[in-house]
């Protein structure tokens, strides 16, 4: 209550009260010559031995490291000052306690403490201030110094790790009793590993943990081993990983998609995963023990086959169910690829591709068969047969280009090597126009009727496999209508219908989570199953993905194949969207439609280089004032409640990121590794690198089809292009991106129109969230104290769009300007503007 309660005043460092207590949260991660007084003086010779033999910037970062240390232990301090201090005192009274519980009191310290006393004054922590630091300098001095950056036993560092699982579950019980426990979960994030592997796991050298060297990545290898312990989940997932020499090492991952509850830790990261870390950043943690620290889940890769036969395929999606149900969509997504790669699965990928095949064998234009390929290879991405037949149909269907960059896919994909084949689409191979194209041929609802009847007769006595096989013989003896129907009654079966439901609710997760290409190709796939129960929800995911996409006439299209209301409803939006598409929206009412209505759009503005400040954007043309000239959808938006500001901070440098920034910088990393049209959009925004800024189309900014220069059909992901420079992000460009391009703002929650965005229009309110979201086309807008465009949300009480409007004429050639912030000093610190 108290962290909760002080938090709102906006003035808060870590959960404690900035004017109260500043100096004792504030500890600088200085690279001082201050903390190498301390650790010569404290830490083990061992230890003093590395630090000499490290590199200036290694040094610095062990330093860092070791201030870390101190400040975990000094919050530890105050945190139990407080809870024994504060416990059962009223409201009223708590102030005044507090401020005489951190009083400036005289101390007198031992003389053996000097050096640590001094480190801690000079990084600006008025020790004065903090209650039972005697006691504290004595545990650092006797306890904890003496042995950090020391390499523990396997034995004690297991026991170690096993007692804090079972503390972290008592923990979590404790807080589902009472949700408004105080917690200070916080991570030091200054000591890390600031880049990505760009490099294929496999042409990567084997390495051993005694190959590690401190505060280093190990450039060139992997190291390759098993998890002993059960993981747990504090801010990141910790956990130990024993290598084939039986050497074991604490390992901390951050960032893991899917790994937000300990529920799914235990689920993600089980005692015997075979995993594999990329180029291992070795640091001593918070903790004070020698740790890899994983921030990027690209750098680590999860060897799944040994584990994949213990969990049933109904039960892993019944995991994943239950996780989209609770709104943890990424851990669905997780659960459901999950299950796509049981061994169950693999008869069903067998029948599409086989039936791909066979309507490549008859008259049709490759419609179908291209359909089929795309869905095998959600199911089985490496299989080269389904990779063939996908080629062929783009062949058939007379789109070369297409399908030299499929070829390429394949051939990367397989392991094998080829020239980069950029493709740039030609008229008859406009993704919109390919889209309406594609999804013009038969309607699955009217895909063979009998399967579904043969089905329930011939499982009683055939296998999938057995269909399968029946099927293939038809094939061969060139009746290719029996075939097709022999395969999609295959396909009718039991755990068919399993996979179909699996990318079918795959496809409604990634439109959750912003991903409407990968919503297309799960969806798409799901429709070339017979018809069933979950027909008509797939049809109405497949037209809010083309949506989004502006594949408007595929949408319109995809969309009558339902007569369910939910897609005749959304069908009867779809000439309004067009209007969308085309004009924007034509007033600030207008864009309070649903935001799933709204499509992405770019009126008369162009990026150009203005003097002085970089990007921008200017007016093609004259513009009236209350036009709208810009939608855009974000990539990111997070939002915390403020009187939950305390239980989460990154501290990075000497900055102290609010928990919504935290959010959004982890989400990026989470979702760049998988998500290369997301990937694409962060490249071209600016990172506060002094490198020369390239004039891009805006419309590359936005979400469609052809950004990622992807084949049809599929998701986009880097697995599946074959774009190792796409794998990951670093967790520090990502908070850079952030901090140069993002939009911060607080709001209310009283009714449901609260506003969250700051406007003219609305009274000042007391604040009770607090939202970062990232608009790749609207963060080239610049700041003018006199701005000519405002931003309106996108829809009623969403964040996830938004609109910009024109405040007054625009000339041709006049920068578009909106307003950062009011306040001088934000202005002035985080954009170096100072206002006239």
């Amino acid at each position: 209550d108290l962290c909760g309660r002080l938090s709102s005043s906006g003035r808060l460092i870590g959960g404690l009260a900035k004017e109260i207590c500043p100096p004792a949260l504030s500890i600088a991660m200085s690279k001082n010559h201050v903390w190498q007084v301390v650790l010569e003086k404290h830490c083990h010779t061992s230890v003093r031995q590395k630090f000499g033999a490290l590199g200036t910037s290694a040094q610095s970062l062990m330093l860092d490291a070791l201030a870390a240390t101190v400040d975990r232990v000094l919050k530890a301090t105050l945190h139990a000052a407080i809870k024994s201090n504060l416990a059962g005192v009223e409201d009223a009274d708590k102030d005044r306690l507090m401020q005489e519980l951190f009083s400036r009191q005289p101390r007198t310290f031992p003389p053996s403490s000097r050096e640590l006393v001094d480190a801690l004054r000079h990084t600006g922590v008025e020790v004065e201030c903090i209650p039972g630091l005697e006691g504290t300098l004595n545990n650092l001095m006797t306890q904890i110094l003496p042995v950090w950056g020391m390499p523990s036993s396997k034995d004690s560092l297991l026991t170690r790790l096993r007692q804090h699982h079972l503390q972290r579950k008592q923990h979590d019980l404790e807080l589902r009793d009472n949700p408004k426990m105080m917690q200070m979960l916080e991570t030091t994030s200054a000591v890390r590993k600031d880049t990505c592997s760009r490099v294929d796991w496999r042409q990567l050298r084997s390495a051993s943990v005694r190959d590690l060297s401190l505060f280093e990545a190990l450039s060139g290898a992997r190291l390759d081993g098993i998890l002993v312990v059960m993981p747990t989940l504090t801010v990141g997932v910790l956990t130990a990983l024993e290598d084939c020499n039986g050497e074991v090492i604490q390992l901390g991952l951050y960032n893991m998609p899917g790994a937000n509850t300990q529920v799914n830790v235990e689920r993600l990261l089980p005692e015997g995963t075979r995993l594999s870390v990329l180029e291992p950043f070795l640091k001593v943690m918070a903790d004070g023990v020698p740790s890899i620290r994983i921030d990027n889940p690209a750098d680590v890769v999860i060897h799944k086959d040994a584990l994949q036969h213990q969990t049933s395929l109904d039960e892993v999606k019944r995991v994943g169910n239950a996780a989209f149900g609770g709104g943890n969509f990424e851990a669905a997504v997780v659960n459901w690829e999950e299950a796509l790669s049981h061994p169950d699965v693999d008869q069903v990928h067998l029948l599409l591709s086989s039936r791909a095949q066979a309507h490549l064998a008859g008259d049709g234009g490759g419609e179908e068969a291209l359909r089929d390929a795309a869905a095998a290879l959600i199911l089985r991405p490496r299989d080269q047969k389904a990779w063939l037949r996908f080629v062929d149909s783009l062949r058939r269907m007379g789109l070369q280009c297409l399908a030299a960059r499929a070829e390429f896919c394949m051939r990367q994909s397989l392991g094998g090597t080829c020239a980069h084949v950029e493709v740039r689409p030609g008229e008859s191979e406009v993704p919109e126009q390919l889209m309406s194209r594609v999804f013009e041929v038969t309607p699955p609802a009217q895909l063979p009727q009998v399967a579904a009847g043969e089905a329930q007769c011939a499982e009683r006595h055939l296998s999938i496999e057995d269909l399968r096989m029946a099927a293939d013989s038809a094939y061969k003896s060139g009746d290719l209508d029996i075939a097709i129907e022999k395969y999609s009654t295959g396909l009718a079966t039991p755990s068919a219908v399993l996979v179909m439901q699996i990318l079918s609710n795959l496809a409604a997760a990634s439109l959750k989570l912003g991903r409407p290409q990968d919503a297309l190709a799960f969806a798409a796939a799901a429709l070339r199953f017979p018809p069933g129960s979950s027909n008509d929800k797939t049809v109405l995911r497949l037209g809010q993905a083309l949506l989004q996409l502006r594949c408007l006439d595929a949408a319109a299209k995809a969309l009558s194949w339902s007569a369910a209301k939910e897609c005749k409803a959304l069908a009867e939006e779809v000439p309004k969207c067009v209007v969308r598409a085309h004009c924007g929206v034509s007033s600030e009412q207008d864009s309070e439609a649903s935001a799933s209505l709204f499509v992405e759009f770019v009126g008369p503005v162009e990026v150009a280089l203005i003097e002085g400040k970089g990007r921008g954007l200017k007016a093609i043309h004259s513009i009236a004032p209350g036009e709208c000239i810009l939608i855009n959808r974000s990539l990111v938006s997070e939002t915390v409640d403020e009187t939950q500001e305390g239980t989460l901070r990154q501290r990075h440098g000497k900055k102290i990121m609010d928990s919504s920034h935290s959010k959004a910088a982890s989400v990026l990393v989470r979702n760049v590794a998988r998500d290369l049209a997301l990937r694409r959009r962060l490249e071209m925004l600016y990172d506060a690198n002094k490198g020369e800024l390239q004039l891009i189309p805006i419309r590359s900014l936005l979400q469609h089809l052809d950004l990622t220069n992807m084949p049809p059909l599929l998701p986009a992901q880097a697995s599946l292009v074959g774009d190792q420079s796409a794998a990951g992000l670093s967790i520090g460009r990502a908070e850079h991106i952030l901090e140069m391009n993002c939009f911060g703002h607080t709001w209310h929650t009283a009714g449901d129109n609260a506003p969250w965005m700051p406007s003219k229009k609305t009274a000042p309110l007391t604040p009770s969230k607090k939202t970062t979201s990232l608009y790749p086309a609207v963060s080239l807008l610049n700041h003018s104290c006199h701005p000519n465009a405002e931003l309106v949300p996108a829809g009623p009480n969403t964040r996830e769009m938004t609109a910009v409007f024109t405040l007054r004429d625009i000339a041709q050639g006049e920068e578009i300007t909106i307003s950062y912030s009011e306040d001088k000093e934000v202005l002035k610190s985080k954009w170096g503007i100072s206002p006239s």
